[in-house]
């Protein structure tokens, strides 16, 4: 693991040999591109690595540098990051026909990452980004984590979405339970527009609770919405109470609605 070693792609294209192999190493379910030209170098020692990869294909194309250092498993001690996707087609890659292309920045850095210090931050932007034609590209999703809190904020101010969701939490362990704790302000929500229900239905107002998942995908999670608004053009209902209580399981699920 310790030996060193330098890469440099200076051109690779997709011909009928290296198709067949992707073919054969990826999931059927995903698309494989027909037209793909990468370009990359990456050196380092052992698990350490420096990359930098410029990529484009008829599933989209990505651009950026990485560097990750002092491994332990599958988590750096060191991470810095800048991706930027361009043209990105959503659409074969997932099957949601309601995605459209996609195309975003995404920058993160970590350090001390194994340690109580601990610093990082992730910002992810993107700038193309549309559900059922509605634009969510000032979509903006922020992770800070400092010692063993972890924070993230989602933002937007699109017509059909407008809200703000932040979480709180302690920094993941590795076989340990996942809690957050989270809040969800929400100014705006177009139910209909965002393809969720048939008819006209909009949704205001505040949500609060907290989610804890296990490793064996077993949770619990608990949401509370004291004045949440729910209307269309013509009628208005706003909760007083509105507790929700729900457990999951491998194959089971359990529900608990309390409201006025």
């Amino acid at each position: 693991p310790k030996s060193s070693y330098a890469l440099n792609v200076d051109e690779l294209t997709l011909g009928r040999g290296l198709r067949q192999l992707m073919q054969a190493l990826v999931p059927a379910d995903v698309p494989p591109p027909s037209r793909l030209v990468l370009r990359a170098n990456a050196h380092g020692t052992g698990y350490d690595a420096s990359t930098q990869v410029d990529l484009k294909s008829d599933l989209g194309d990505l651009k950026g540098t990485a560097k990750a250092h002092n491994w332990k498993g599958f988590v750096p001690g060191q991470l810095n990051m800048e991706l930027t996707a361009n043209d990105i087609d959503a659409t074969r890659l997932t099957g949601d026909t309601a995605l459209g292309p996609m195309s975003f920045t995404l920058v993160a850095n970590g350090d001390r990452l194994h340690e109580a210090s601990r610093e990082a931050h992730l910002l992810l932007t993107p700038t193309v980004l549309t559900y059922l034609g509605n634009d969510l590209s000032h979509l903006v999703l922020q992770a800070d984590a400092a010692g063993d809190s972890l924070r993230t904020e989602l933002t937007s101010d699109a017509y059909a979405a407008a809200f703000r969701l932040r979480t709180t939490g302690p920094w993941p362990v590795a076989g340990d339970s996942l809690v957050l704790a989270f809040d969800i302000a929400v100014e705006r929500l177009d139910l209909q527009e965002l393809g969720l229900t048939p008819y006209e239905l909009n949704m205001d107002g505040p949500l609060a609770g907290r989610i804890a998942l296990l490793p064996d995908v077993r949770g619990r999670y608990v949401l509370e919405a004291p004045g949440l608004r729910m209307f269309n053009a013509t009628r208005t209902f706003a909760f007083e109470h509105l507790a929700l209580n729900g457990l999951l399981d491998a194959d089971s699920t359990a529900l608990e609605l309390d409201c006025d």
